[in-house]
């Protein structure tokens, strides 16, 4: 291995290669200066053609618009079975800002990094098609609780 891949691999960079495609895969911490540091140095240095950030269409608009929950509408949200969702939301993010606060950088903060660089460099951004994060919290939480 030479040096500049085991330094690729320190940093949390995986390059997967398929055919004349290389994907970069940046693995972060949601709650690390370092990670957000690393987020807007690996895009700069790489100018990639598109950026795929994990996010769902409910953390984008929140991290557009930090005041949507008061537009929340509660009767709606307990109506579509969501209570237990919306509940588990609260209570991950109060502890990522609890967290966020003792080292200074506020949760996801590379996401928004990683969107605002893509936005002044003109690069495409695209969301995935993951599973939303909301049904993988409602599922890491079940299995916490059930421990």
């Amino acid at each position: 291995m030479s040096d500049s891949n085991e330094t690729v691999e320190n940093r949390t960079e995986k390059h997967l290669v398929f055919g004349d495609r290389e994907i970069i895969l940046v693995g972060t911490a949601h709650i690390s200066k370092e990670s957000m540091e690393q987020t807007i140095q690996v895009i700069r240095s790489t100018n990639p053609d598109s950026i795929a950030i994990e996010l769902d269409d409910q953390r984008l608009a929140s991290m557009q618009d930090p005041d949507a929950w008061k537009k929340l509408d509660i009767i709606k949200v307990l109506k579509e079975g969501r209570g237990f969702v919306m509940m588990a939301n609260l209570v991950l993010s109060s502890f990522q800002r609890r967290m966020g606060s003792d080292v200074g950088v506020k949760p996801g903060e590379e996401m928004k990094a990683a969107l605002e660089v893509a936005k002044e460099l003109e690069i495409p951004t695209v969301m995935p098609l993951f599973l939303p994060v909301l049904l993988k919290k409602r599922k890491f939480l079940q299995k916490i609780l059930k421990n």
